[in-house]
C-alpha cells in the first residue's frame, strides 16, 4: 500500500510539474505557476518525506475560494450556443472562456489536494 501511494504521489508531482511549466504561455503565469508548483511540491513531501495537512488544506480552501469567484463565467459559458469554442482560442469579447478553463484548472488542482489530505489522514489502527 505505501508503495501504491508512493506511485500515485509522484504521478501527481510529474503532472503538475507538466502543468506549471505549461502555464510559463500564459497571459498571467505568476498566479498559475505558483498555484501548481505548490501543489507539485506537496504531492513529494507526502509522498516522499512529510505530509503537510494544514497546509494542503489551506491550498484547497484557497483554491476553492477563487473558483468561486469564476462561476459567474462558468454559467455564462453554459448559456452561450457554441459549447464548442471552450476548445477554441481564447477571444477578448468571450472572457467566459478562459474563467471556465481557469476553474476547471481549479477544480483539477483542488482534487489533488483533497485527496493528498484523505491519503495523509491516519488510520485507525494508528489512532489506538
Amino acid at each position: 500500500m505505501i508503495m501504491t501511494k508512493k506511485v500515485i504521489h509522484g504521478i501527481l508531482a510529474a503532472l503538475f510539474v507538466v502543468f506549471t511549466y505549461v502555464q510559463f504561455n500564459d497571459p498571467d503565469p505568476e498566479r498559475w505557476v505558483t498555484l501548481y508548483g505548490m501543489v507539485a511540491g506537496l504531492s513529494l513531501l507526502h509522498g516522499f518525506w512529510k505530509p503537510l495537512p494544514y497546509v494542503t488544506v489551506a491550498l484547497m480552501g484557497l483554491c476553492l475560494i477563487w473558483a468561486l469567484t469564476l462561476i459567474p463565467g462558468m454559467l455564462e459559458w453554459f448559456a452561450s450556443d457554441d459549447k464548442s469554442e471552450m476548445l477554441g482560442h481564447m477571444m477578448d469579447d468571450k472572457p467566459y472562456i478562459e474563467q471556465t478553463r481557469e476553474l476547471g484548472g481549479l477544480l483539477i488542482a483542488s482534487a489533488a489536494l483533497f485527496y493528498l489530505w484523505w491519503s495523509s489522514r491516519p488510520k485507525k489502527e494508528e489512532q489506538a
